[in-house]
């Protein structure tokens, strides 16, 4: 999904200095050459690094400036690690069973809970109200997921 820096500033707490309205597409390292993608520096090796190379815009702590397309914070790697969450954000789950997840008979899982493609619930394993297991997810045996609201496996 792409966002302007305005767009993104507000949601990860930072401030578009420059170019608001340039678009980035993805988080990406330092060293990266890709014009439409994302990465911070918390210090000036890093930022050294990144004006060698082609990245598109950049997350730069106060007292660091660069002549792109720049999003500035007290703390570029908490804002980095925000937009990292809105780019790896699972698609929302309905309710219910997915048909290729495998749930032990002796399991209990709430009607309002979502259990996704390929989840293993285990035996006696507890699926609380609304919570979300995500693709490939196994709750372990005997533990209560009722506190589960928000969880996926990262591949």
């Amino acid at each position: 999904m792409p966002w302007t820096l305005a767009e993104l500033a507000s949601v990860i707490g930072a401030e578009a200095v420059s170019s608001p309205g340039f678009v980035v597409t993805r988080p990406v390292p330092a060293d990266s050459d890709d014009p439409a993608g994302l990465a911070f520096c918390a210090n000036a090796k890093y930022l050294r690094q990144a004006l060698a190379h082609g990245v598109g815009a950049l997350i730069l702590p106060p007292g660091l400036d660069a002549d792109r397309p720049h999003l500035r914070c007290a703390d570029p790697r908490l804002a980095f690690a925000r937009f990292l969450e809105l780019y790896r954000r699972p698609l929302p789950l309905a309710a219910g069973v997915h048909a290729t997840a495998v749930i032990d008979p002796s399991a209990s899982v709430d009607v309002s809970a979502s259990i996704g493609p390929y989840a293993v619930v285990e035996r006696g394993a507890v699926i609380g109200p609304r919570a979300r297991c995500w693709a490939g997810m196994s709750p372990w045996p005997g533990t209560p997921a009722s506190s589960i609201t928000r969880c996926w496996v990262m591949t």
